[in-house]
């Protein structure tokens, strides 16, 4: 938690100089934009990485021992990052296809800007990936230290690069982050020689133990593809407004990450192991306190802040970005965004909690088909949200959407472990 905190702070101390440099400028639309893709596939992976491949190395490493533990781990390691070669590939062909798709509204000199940073991202996705495998790594030895501290070095790498190379323009930004990801890398691979030894023999990718990895991470898969799809639509729709409403939704969704990752983030991988453990022992009473108790205290926190931010978000959007470039305007958009989003908080804590509880019990797939029925809902309520607010339409919906996906959920898990609210 610490380290998410940190983290946080300094990627929102990196937004406040993006702010005052480039305000809500077309051209940061753009850049915002081009990260959807990237955004896209390492959020599918990551997550799917934390939920399946510790455990399953871990299984392995006490049952046949720490060597071939390993020798699965690698060789899953080296199937992921041939599938994320292969997408970068994709998108870096297809990087003015793609574009022109993704910015609907973009004139077509902003369209091809797109299109450049989308090619180069392609580099930042490769490193990404294969660090949070290393990462995953010194987690499944249960050193935390080391990796927790490298996503605020590679953050201050980024922030540094962005300021002296502010004459790049909006480029920096992908440059900057680039950057931080090759440092990273360079220490992640320093750091596993520890422990992973430098003449591990890899399997088949036809492997019994490959296939059932696979098997195991592709629900999951699915179901963070359409959660992180619903965040491209969103960008996608907002190009259609008018320009910098899509900077606006960027800005807004950092100050509501403060929140979500550091409490509900933290919060939901801190008792997950708790709801695995009486999962496993088929103690449906004990995983139905934990879960109300968890939900309770983490309402504690949540709720006066989402009443803080509902009062003074306006207040607090002006103290902490209007300088430069972000105008009064920019303001008025971002701290409108940030309030819808705030609406729906509470809720959504509820549902990623309600989430840990399906993948404590193994049905992933229930997961899948409500993350399914969550794009169209966010669609349909865009389209009628958009009418009426613009941009914070696309906030809005995002609240609606959990308020909706979170009540089909607790429905469903009431029906297959009884009463949930004692």
């Amino acid at each position: 938690m610490a380290g998410t905190l940190l983290e946080n702070g300094i990627s929102f101390i990196k937004s406040l100089f993006v702010a005052m440099y480039y305000g809500t400028s077309a051209e940061l639309d753009a850049y915002f934009l081009s990260l959807a893709p990237f955004r896209l596939i390492s959020g599918i992976l990551i997550g799917a990485i934390q939920v399946t491949l510790i455990p399953r190395f871990l299984e392995l490493k006490e049952q046949r021992g720490e060597t071939y533990g390993l020798a699965i781990f690698s060789t899953s390691v080296l199937v992921i990052m041939l599938v994320v070669a292969m997408s970068g590939v994709v998108f870096g062909l297809g990087s003015s296809v793609i574009a022109s798709y993704l910015g609907v509204g973009f004139e077509q000199q902003l369209v091809a800007f797109t299109a450049f940073l989308l090619k180069v991202s392609t580099i930042l996705l490769v490193l990404t990936i294969f660090n949070e495998m290393l990462i995953s790594l010194f987690h499944a030895y249960r050193q935390f230290l080391f990796p927790s501290v490298l996503p605020l070095i590679g953050g201050m790498c980024s922030l540094g690069y962005i300021v002296y190379f502010r004459s790049l323009g909006v480029s920096s930004l992908m440059y900057g982050l680039i950057a931080g990801a090759f440092v990273q890398t360079f220490l992640l691979l320093v750091g596993t020689r520890r422990f992973h030894p430098r003449n591990i023999s890899l399997v088949s990718f036809r492997h019994e133990e490959i296939r059932r990895t696979g098997t195991l991470m592709l629900p999951l898969l699915l179901g963070a593809s359409f959660v992180h799809t619903n965040m491209i639509v969103d960008q996608m729709m907002a190009s259609t407004l008018p320009a910098g409403s899509i900077a606006a939704l960027h800005y807004a969704t950092k100050l509501h990450s403060v929140l979500t990752q550091v409490v509900i983030m933290m919060v939901s991988k801190a008792i997950f192991p708790f709801l695995a453990q009486q999962a496993a022992q088929d103690d449906h009473e004990a995983m139905k306190r934990t879960f109300i108790l968890t939900i309770k205290r983490t309402l504690y926190i949540l709720l006066p802040m989402s009443l803080l931010i509902l009062g003074g978000g306006h207040s607090i959007v002006k103290l902490l970005f209007q300088r430069g470039a972000f105008n009064s305007y920019s303001t008025s958009a971002t701290a409108g965004a940030w309030i819808a989003y705030t609406v729906g908080l509470p809720v959504q804590a509820i549902g990623i909690l309600t989430a840990r509880m399906y993948n404590a019990l193994q049905d992933n797939t229930t997961l899948m088909y409500v993350s399914a029925g969550g794009i169209v809902l966010n669609i349909v309520f865009n389209v009628v949200f958009m009418k009426i607010w613009g941009h914070i339409g696309i906030a809005a919906s995002t609240s609606a959407v959990y308020g909706v996906t979170t009540i089909v959920l607790l429905t469903i898990l009431h029906k297959k472990i009884g009463r949930l609210w004692m």
